[in-house]
C-alpha cells in the first residue's frame, strides 16, 4: 500500500481539509481554472465531449488539461474519481487556503 488515501473513499475527502493535499497532490495549488477541469469531468460522468461543450473548449484542449491534472495528482483522474471529485468540490467551496 502506498500510504495515500484510497481514491474511492469519499469520506476521506470529507473528514479533513488537511487530507485534500494527499488526495489532490499539487493540484491543490493549481490555478482554479485547471481544478475546474477535472471537477467538471466528474460532474459530467467522465464524458470528455460533454465537458468540452460545457467548458466551451475544444476536446483536444480538454484532454491536454486532464493530462496536466494527471501530472499534478498522486493518482490519475480516471483512477480515483470519487475521492478526487469530492476533494475538488470541497476545495472549491473552501478555497485553496481553506478560507471559504
Amino acid at each position: 500500500m502506498s500510504g495515500r488515501p484510497h481514491g474511492g473513499d469519499l469520506t476521506v475527502a470529507r473528514r479533513s481539509p488537511r487530507l485534500q493535499p494527499q488526495i489532490l497532490g499539487e493540484l491543490v495549488n493549481a490555478d482554479p481554472d485547471l481544478t475546474l477541469t477535472p471537477r467538471t469531468y466528474f460532474d459530467e460522468q467522465c464524458n470528455a465531449a460533454r465537458v468540452a461543450e460545457r467548458r466551451y473548449t475544444h476536446r483536444d484542449t480538454l484532454v491536454r488539461r486532464l493530462g496536466r491534472c494527471d501530472e499534478l495528482l498522486p493518482r490519475r483522474v480516471a483512477d480515483a474519481p470519487v475521492g478526487s471529485g469530492a476533494a475538488l468540490h470541497l476545495l472549491a467551496r473552501r478555497g485553496p487556503r481553506g478560507d471559504g
